[in-house]
């Protein structure tokens, strides 16, 4: 944390100035975020990397589509020789996006956002057994939902940008199809999680 606000420190002491913030422009960035947590004995892994672009429709409004994949590992933590569990999943798709920046400094905006995130993919779980035995099970995967969040746009010159953004409301539909049955999961998130934070560098053209 101190070295993020020692970031935000530096990026406020630049000096150069921005007007591609207004309509005509375009902007490329992304997203790379990775999670990990523990629970008994299982800990989880999740890498996401999202590419965007977006449209200035208007000044300080846009419009854009991100797209890119989420990485996920669910892994027990046992003895040698004992059972465990290992579920990896792997989700391809789209988020589609409107974006607000509201200037709160001369080279700072402030940039709340909605996204729909359309993903598909699939889960391999993989069950060891006592005897050094295997049991693999793939199956499809399906997630959508809704995030409203925030971020907080600094200036690096006539062009890039450097922004620190959070997921707020995050809701989000978990299908899972296996042979016989379907099951779907419902999860809603509201408030302040680092989990959900993420720094993004953008390109004006």
């Amino acid at each position: 944390m101190k070295k993020l606000l020692l970031l935000f420190s530096l990026l406020l002491l630049s000096q150069a100035g921005f007007s591609q913030i207004s309509q005509g422009y375009k902007y490329v960035s992304g997203t790379v975020m990775y999670n990990t947590d523990r629970f008994e004995t299982y800990r989880t892994h999740q890498v996401t990397v999202m590419p965007e672009i977006n449209f200035m429709t208007g000044d300080y409004f846009s419009i854009g589509l991100a797209a890119g994949l989420v990485h996920e590992k669910y892994q027990q933590e046992v003895m040698a020789n004992s059972p465990y569990q290992i579920k990896t999943t792997n989700l391809y798709g789209i988020a589609p996006k409107i974006k607000f920046f509201t200037p709160v400094g001369e080279k700072v905006y402030f940039s709340p956002e909605v996204s729909v995130p359309l993903l598909f993919g699939s889960t391999t779980d993989t069950q060891g057994l006592a005897n050094n035995q295997e049991s693999t099970t793939t199956y499809d995967r399906n997630r959508w939902g809704f995030n409203a969040g925030m971020g907080l746009v600094f200036v690096l010159g006539d062009r890039f940008t450097l922004e620190a953004k959070m997921a707020v409301i995050n809701y989000m539909v978990d299908v899972q199809k296996f042979d016989s049955e379907e099951l779907v999961e419902e999860e809603f998130d509201f408030g302040f999680d680092l989990n959900n934070a993420g720094l993004s560098v953008g390109y004006f053209f």
